[in-house]
């Protein structure tokens, strides 16, 4: 099972430069607390190892068929590997195989852009305020834009790429100005990962996508319990082509706690709201219910964002609009916020 990509390789005629990868790989991260000292703490470890062998089978049960098994058995079990540990904070690696064309293949999506799929829901968005007051606090940004302000998308875009070229210094500083940052730059790889991808990932209709929410969710939920004493931080890499390595998850210990106390609902709710705010680039928002005064903040998920974009902008000009959403609940079931996965024509 080989893919075929460019990258530094080996020449094979004078004009291109190939090289072949038969493994995904992926690469789980963790800084700070015991993982600084190349520990994490044996439970976490394995409730974290646990949830996410079982999101990572589902997976690729999912991008063969188009659907997963309730339990993994040994017939249902599928050939992800475990890497061996290198030095550092607290690595995990697997290996996983790719799924090549073929007829009995649902889709050829790579695990890592399904994972980010299913983070795109799990997790909610930075706001641009945020983003845009940690821009501000740094140095090199103020020297090069002065101040950036919410509604210059051009200038925060181009301060993001800035900061990602330094993203070694960035992770030394864990202050939370970083971290709103940390978490955006990761936003934009997935956003990156899943529109190369967009064919594919459009084949997952509402029920398919209703079904992996409801599996993903609660175990993405127990890959966060490892941030309780073992880390400080999460972090998932793509390292499939040699010498690259591309960050589509932050998670600090805020994030992680939002996550284990939050529920997902596991089907979709038509529901009428007043879209009041909207930002088209990072796909997060405001709405209110109309049976409330209260604002609510949601998300759109990257791989949906481009196709409700300008229609969420006209629909915003309306006292009401019919959504299709998930609520993300507390644990005394209210919501906290919402995932927009829709619009319906009225």
């Amino acid at each position: 099972m080989m893919l075929t990509l460019a990258g530094n390789c080996r020449r094979v005629s004078s004009s291109a430069c190939f090289v072949e990868i038969s493994l995904e790989k992926i690469r789980f991260h963790f800084e700070g607390a015991l993982s600084a000292e190349h520990h994490l703490n044996f439970y976490e470890a394995a409730r974290f190892q646990y949830a996410a062998a079982r999101l990572t089978t589902k997976l690729i049960q999912f991008q063969h068929h188009g659907n997963f098994n309730k339990r993994i058995t040994d017939k249902t079990n599928k050939d992800a590997l475990l890497a061996t540990h290198k030095d550092g904070s607290f690595d995990i690696s697997i290996l996983v195989p790719f799924a090549m064309a073929a007829a009995e293949t649902f889709v050829t999506t790579p695990v890592g852009a399904l994972m980010s799929y299913v983070f795109e829901r799990v997790l909610g968005k930075t706001s641009n305020s945020e983003v845009v007051d940690a821009l501000n606090a740094q140095t090199v940004i103020a020297e090069q834009f002065g101040r950036v302000s919410d509604n210059d998308t051009a200038t925060v875009q181009q301060a993001l790429r800035i900061i990602e070229q330094q993203q070694r210094d960035l992770s030394e500083a864990h202050d939370q100005n970083t971290k709103h940052l940390e978490r955006r730059i990761a936003e934009l790889e997935r956003e990156r990962l899943l529109g190369a991808r967009e064919d594919q990932i459009s084949k997952i209709d509402d029920v398919r996508q209703e079904k992996l929410l409801a599996m993903a969710a609660p175990l993405v939920g127990e890959m966060a319990t490892a941030l309780r004493r073992s880390a400080d931080t999460l972090e998932i890499f793509d390292e499939t082509l040699p010498g690259t390595s591309h960050r589509f998850l932050y998670l600090d210990r805020e994030m992680a706690e939002e996550i284990i106390i939050s529920k997902v609902d596991d089907q979709i709710t038509a529901i009428r709201v007043d879209i009041v705010q909207y930002n088209k680039e990072t796909g997060w928002g405001k709405l209110r219910l109309s049976t409330s005064r209260d604002l609510i903040t949601f998300n759109v998920p990257t791989d949906v964002k481009e196709r409700l974009r300008e229609r969420i902008v006209v629909e915003m000009r309306k006292t009401q609009t019919f959504v299709q959403v998930y609520y993300v609940r507390d644990r005394a079931k209210e919501p906290k916020r919402m995932i927009l996965v829709g619009i319906i024509d009225e």
